[in-house]
């Protein structure tokens, strides 16, 4: 499950659905194309298993959690079309718990990576390690109590 204040998504049984947070998942007529994998939530974690190098990038708290952060540069091919990203991550102790992507959506002139006015950064939090899953209602998309 993963929810913001204008989307949600969800995985049951390797199918994804996603929309409005809490929609009832009885409502889908179908699930998303792809299955599971086309544009699953967890594919930045993924990315780190490409990791060529990375580089201390100082300290920053993510959700009350003191993080040690690194900027990494991940091989060709984990990033598909996007090799010009950035990849910032921000891990405590124990978990991973921030990865961030900045990335040129489109190559500049000739190939050569630049900003043509397309850019986009995604963002992915972990926390709630070792919630039960079985006392979450799998009925419908998650949603999240958000502040204001």
């Amino acid at each position: 499950m993963i929810a913001s204040a204008r989307h949600a998504e969800i995985y049951i049984d390797g199918k994804r659905f996603g929309g409005r947070p809490g929609r009832p998942v009885r409502t889908f007529l179908y699930p998303w194309p792809g299955g599971e994998r086309s544009g699953e939530v967890l594919w930045l974690l993924r990315m780190l298993s490409g990791t060529l190098d990375a580089r201390p990038a100082g300290y920053e708290t993510v959700r009350g959690t003191s993080c040690r952060k690194f900027a990494a540069r991940v091989g060709p091919g984990k990033t598909a079309v996007w090799a010009d990203g950035e990849l910032t991550v921000w891990i405590d102790g124990k978990h991973v718990r921030r990865i961030q992507l900045k990335q040129n959506w489109l190559p500049g002139p000739a190939g050569e990576p630049g900003d043509l006015g397309i850019f986009r950064e995604v963002t992915l939090e972990l926390w709630d390690f070792g919630v039960p899953v079985n006392k979450l209602d799998w009925s419908r998309l998650p949603s999240f109590p958000t502040s204001g």
